[in-house]
């Protein structure tokens, strides 16, 4: 099997893994802030439907770029916005910041100031 395999045997495949990135890829912030996007609720929900598919798996939310503390702030939005639409629980979930990274593009070739990830555990 190629893909994710939780714990109770919910296999998450490997098409699936490369919607959690693609999805990870779309998530923009409005400049300077940790204000999501309207554009990057799909791509938010996509990720939703994985995790409630599998109710055992982890997610790890994590977001990278030049200011650590607005990376952090980044990710913990993304955090409230499973809590919030009730997909995934506190208990399930993680995220951090780091700074000091730059130069990222988006799935559309487009140069934005942080990248998110999704790491399953």
């Amino acid at each position: 099997f190629k893909g994710y395999r939780t714990a109770s045997g919910c296999e998450i495949s490997e098409v699936e893994l490369g919607d959690l990135t693609l999805a990870a890829q779309g998530i923009e912030f409005y400049a300077g802030t940790n204000k999501l996007k309207p554009t990057s609720y799909k791509n938010l929900d996509r990720v939703c439907a994985v995790m409630k598919r599998c109710p055992d798996a982890m997610l790890n939310i994590s977001t990278s770029g030049a200011n650590a503390r607005l990376a952090k702030l980044r990710a913990c939005s993304v955090y409230a916005y499973f809590l919030k639409k009730k997909c995934i629980t506190k208990a399930r979930m993680t995220y951090d910041g780091r700074g000091g990274e730059s130069g990222f593009t988006n799935a559309q070739g487009k140069k934005v100031d942080s990248r998110t990830e999704f790491q399953l555990r």
